[in-house]
């Protein structure tokens, strides 16, 4: 029920239906992102992602969820700086260069072009030297 939903009035019904009806190990914010970056609804993913659910997911799953964002072209520009906020406060010591990767895309979408260049780079240089995204990223901002 909750991905069929078409809209944010059905998801609201759909998600209350699963916390009568779901077992106690069901994440309903975890099916709540999934359900907006299916339906594109970036204002619904972020939100939760800003909340103490999202503040607890590990760096894994915060990228596989904010990459939808970093990928997509045109969002409104609130969106997008909320998106980057909430992942620069995990790009902390050492990550995985693929995660880097998402957050030099993030602030490139968020029109932060010179932080986004340095992320892209850092990330290259910590996979050892090739990162196809973050190249194409670089090639965007020559």
């Amino acid at each position: 029920r909750i991905m069929g939903a078409a809209n944010r009035d059905e998801l609201a019904s759909a998600l209350e239906f699963a916390k009568i009806h779901g077992g106690p190990e069901m994440d309903l914010n975890q099916l709540q992102a999934q359900w907006a970056s299916r339906k594109k609804e970036w204002t619904v993913l972020v939100g939760l992602l800003e909340s103490d659910w999202g503040a607890g997911l590990e760096v894994a799953q915060l990228n596989s969820l904010l990459w939808p964002i970093a990928e997509a072209e045109g969002l409104e520009p609130a969106v997008v700086q909320r998106a980057v906020r909430v992942f620069a406060s995990r790009m902390t010591g050492t990550v995985d260069p693929s995660y880097r990767d998402t957050y030099a895309w993030l602030l490139f979408r968020a029109g932060k072009k010179s932080e986004a260049k340095a992320q892209a780079k850092q990330a290259i240089a910590e996979s050892g030297g090739k990162l196809d995204s973050s190249e194409e990223l670089l090639a965007k901002l020559k």
